[in-house]
């Protein structure tokens, strides 16, 4: 038997699994692969040490973006009004402090 028929053969049984098993490992799988939510004030934290490191600007500019589009993407994600609030709150403070900053370097 060749190499493709060993490999076809050693995957085989798992076309035997009931469906609901094959979903319920692949749902498993790529939901490990996305990070969790931070909180609002774990990603202020998160900016304020941004701020505090000595980073090239490319690479403060890159991090800023990186850490924006969470607290975006946070915000979009909320239920409820309240919490969406407290991120669109925080972006908006990100933009005041980051706009500061760079007029001061």
């Amino acid at each position: 038997m060749g190499p493709d028929g060993a490999r076809g053969a050693r995957f085989a049984h798992i076309l035997c699994k009931p469906a609901g098993d094959l979903l319920k490992y692949r749902y498993l799988s790529r939901r490990s692969l996305l990070p969790l939510k931070r909180s609002a004030e774990e990603l202020s934290f998160a900016f304020s040490e941004l701020l505090a490191q000595p980073l090239s600007r490319p690479e403060a500019a890159a991090r800023f973006e990186t850490l924006w589009n969470e607290v975006n993407d946070a915000a979009q994600s909320c239920d409820d009004s309240d919490a969406a609030f407290t991120y669109i709150a925080l972006l908006h403070s990100m933009d005041q402090r980051w706009r500061f900053l760079r007029s001061m370097n």
